[in-house]
């Protein structure tokens, strides 16, 4: 089975092309992001601004990672103010799954950890535990308990 991540093309569905035609100033600049195993990820430029479309495939969740739009808009809303994580923007639905807008960070992904992961990593726990985010992480803990057996 592809996930959405692997069938995305460079330019998205119609239903969010509508969606930003609705949100955004012409002209716009589409282009995939790379990354993600699962969801659809894109960018797009506009003079409304730089902001980022992800199209989430529900059914690829599992116990160990839910693939949880709604967990990704509680976790971008808790890091806010923080520069720690992109600005969310708005939700919608469409035929082949819940989209994600939120703005675009500029950076490059790193293949080893370095220091700059590590004061990110640093400035993050420091961070008072969002409401909501312990029930998940016992759910995380349960599974690989009783399915792995940690």
């Amino acid at each position: 089975m592809t996930s959405i991540a692997q069938d995305a093309d460079v330019t998205p569905p119609q239903e969010i092309l509508a969606q930003a035609d609705r949100m955004l100033m012409a002209p716009m600049d589409w282009s995939r992001l790379s990354g993600g195993r699962t969801n659809a990820i894109w960018r797009v430029v506009s003079p409304s601004g730089d902001w980022v479309f992800k199209l989430f495939d529900e059914s690829r969740a599992n116990p160990l990672f839910p693939n949880d739009p709604k967990a990704e808009i509680a976790a971008l809303c808790g890091l806010k103010g923080n520069d720690l994580a992109p600005e969310f923007v708005a939700q919608f639905a469409t035929s082949k799954g819940p989209c994600l807008i939120y703005t675009y960070l500029p950076g490059a992904s790193v293949a080893k950890t370095d220091g700059s992961v590590l004061r990110a990593l640093g400035q993050l726990h420091a961070l008072p535990t969002p409401l909501g985010f312990g029930r998940l992480m016992s759910a995380h803990q349960r599974y690989w308990q009783t399915e792995i057996g940690f």
